[in-house]
């Protein structure tokens, strides 16, 4: 052994270059095609991620980054997370959701004296903070606390207030029926289930189903959410097995051709009709089983419910036109044309839930002539159905006079 390393030649820095020096650099060009192909690719998704955020609906964008998280029978925004809308003038709206994940202070259930209830007309995200409804009635002094959520029918707004009330003691509930597409989401609504419905609030944290962090980041990419989260694919066909539906498409139904209550633009043309068809009395008797459940509430905690009507921008500017999505639906004007043949009546809305609201002991306070009174003025957004800040500032007045006092 000793005789054979004697013979070895040492190797010297020119000898181990000649030796290894191929493969030194075939593991150098590896590992430098590994990072261009990482940088390609890293900037390719960059490009396609400004792409699709540039080219995705509106609707869709609010979807993919508003936090919603649902729960036993509605939904809120997900607990202590940064909400950011941005309305169609511009105004970037941000606020954090409560701990009962609402439009809210911390705190400020407890010693609220005074819930409102209702749908995004409340919620009011395209409304920065100080402008809000509730946070004008607040600045008069009164104990406020926002219960409105995107989408609310008038059951998941029942439902909500049943387990606030396991943490408050307010002396007046005002629930606010957006006169517009309230009967089309009570229609779709799960019907109250009794006395042995379980309240969620006590059991909050363990009930919910808390979304990873990496999901959340994952929804917050426009390329991750087509992916992954949307209804639609990223070549923007629509994904089969989801039932969501960006463009609020009617769904097909066993026993119609179609189900004109599950169309937002036709079921409001629909609740404008003197005579209802079956789908609307079922709405009629779905909110009047709603009403009564609050009722009952009303009178177990001892507090005053007032069920206040918001009109829809096509009762306040007595046009059709203003009705959502009457650009896009194909079936608008022969629906329109029919509802003048049959007789209609842009008031009609108002009259039957103020109808509903006597029949079951309530109060009810109209809108409907205080916003056609001030109408000329910029009450409404241009395309958005909502109220602006005026809107909500002419709101807020006549509730703190005529209402609250």
């Amino acid at each position: 052994m000793k005789s054979e390393n004697k013979n070895q030649i040492p190797e010297n820095h020119e000898t181990h270059a000649l030796k290894h020096g191929p493969k030194l650099n075939r593991g150098k060009k590896i590992v430098f095609s590994l990072i261009t192909a990482v940088l390609v690719i890293a900037i390719c998704l960059g490009i396609l991620e400004v792409g699709l955020r540039m080219a995705m609906p509106k609707q869709e964008a609010i979807a993919r980054s508003i936090p919603y998280e649902t729960l036993q029978d509605y939904h809120t925004y997900e607990i202590l997370q940064d909400v950011h809308f941005t309305n169609e003038i511009g105004e970037n709206i941000a606020f954090i959701s409560d701990e009962n994940g609402l439009r809210n202070p911390l705190g400020t259930l407890p010693k609220a004296e005074i819930i409102l209830l209702g749908d995004s007309f409340m919620s009011a995200l395209n409304t920065p903070e100080n402008k809000t409804l509730a946070h004008l009635l607040r600045a008069r002094g009164y104990k406020i606390y926002n219960a409105g959520m995107d989408g609310f029918s008038t059951f998941q707004a029942s439902y909500m207030l049943e387990d606030l009330l396991l943490k408050s003691h307010p002396h007046t509930v005002l629930l606010f029926f957006y006169l517009g597409n309230d009967l089309h989401d009570n229609y779709g609504a799960s019907v109250y289930t009794g006395p042995n419905r379980v309240p969620i609030r006590p059991t909050r944290k363990d009930k919910r189903k808390r979304k990873s962090r990496t999901e959340m980041l994952c929804r917050k990419s426009a390329l991750c959410y087509r992916l992954f989260y949307s209804p639609i694919t990223i070549l923007g066909k629509p994904r089969k097995g989801r039932q969501e539906s960006m463009n609020n498409a009617p769904k097909p139904d066993k026993a119609l051709p179609e189900n004109i209550m599950e169309n937002f633009c036709l079921s409001e043309i629909l609740s404008l009709r003197n005579t209802y068809d079956k789908n609307m009395i079922e709405a009629v008797i779905k909110t009047n089983l709603a009403f009564y459940h609050m009722t009952a509430m009303a009178k177990a905690f001892d507090f005053r419910l007032v069920i206040i009507g918001l009109p829809s921008k096509a009762m306040v500017y007595e046009d059709m036109s203003k009705v959502p999505y009457a650009d896009v639906e194909k079936r608008f004007d022969d629906f329109v044309r029919v509802s003048e043949e049959q007789g209609f009546s842009y008031d009609r809305p108002d009259t039957v839930i103020s109808t509903l609201a006597r029949h079951n002991g309530l109060e009810y306070v109209s809108l409907l002539q205080l916003i056609r009174e001030n109408r000329d003025q910029k009450i409404f957004f241009e395309n958005d159905p909502h109220w602006t800040a005026l809107g909500q500032k002419i709101t807020a007045d006549f509730v703190a006079d005529k209402v609250l006092k």
